[in-house]
C-alpha cells in the first residue's frame, strides 16, 4: 500500500513536529547548522553564567 512508504512517514513525522512547534532540519547540512547553533548558544549561556559568578566574587 502506498500509505506505508517511508517518504510518507517522514512527512507525517515532520508535520507532527511542526504542529508541536518543532521544526526538523531536512538535510545533513541543515542538521549540522542547527546543531552548531545550539552548541554556540549553550556555550554563550555557560560563559555568561561563569562571568556573572566570577563578578559576584569580586
Amino acid at each position: 500500500m502506498r500509505w506505508f512508504k517511508s517518504e510518507n512517514w517522514i512527512l507525517i513525522v515532520q508535520w507532527s513536529f511542526e504542529k508541536a512547534g518543532i521544526t526538523l532540519p531536512r538535510t545533513a547540512q541543515e542538521q549540522h547548522e542547527a546543531t552548531k547553533k545550539q552548541v554556540e548558544q549553550l556555550l554563550i549561556s555557560a560563559c555568561k553564567k561563569i562571568t556573572v559568578e566570577f563578578l559576584r566574587t569580586l
